[in-house]
């Protein structure tokens, strides 16, 4: 079986993808379903602000909202 890891942009630093994985959802669980929805679409499908306001019917300036609501919870949580 083959491992998947992932390089963080230009370092060298290697994360095996599971702990990864793990960590993010440990930190999306403090968000409500919408929350998750354009964080996840943002960051792990790549879509834009606008194709996410487009699927979810709401204005780009809602989604941008909600979305840095949404890392600031995240943010937050970790803080402890």
């Amino acid at each position: 079986m083959q491992e998947r890891c992932v390089c963080v942009g230009e370092y060298e630093d290697i994360f095996h993808f599971e702990d990864v994985e793990i960590r993010v959802k440990d930190f999306m669980s403090v968000l409500d379903k919408k929350e998750k929805y354009i964080i996840f679409e943002r960051f792990f499908v790549g879509k834009t602000m606008g194709e996410i306001a487009l699927e979810t019917e709401m204005t780009y300036y809602q989604v941008r909202w909600m979305y840095r609501q949404a890392l600031e919870k995240m943010r937050d949580s970790v803080k402890g």
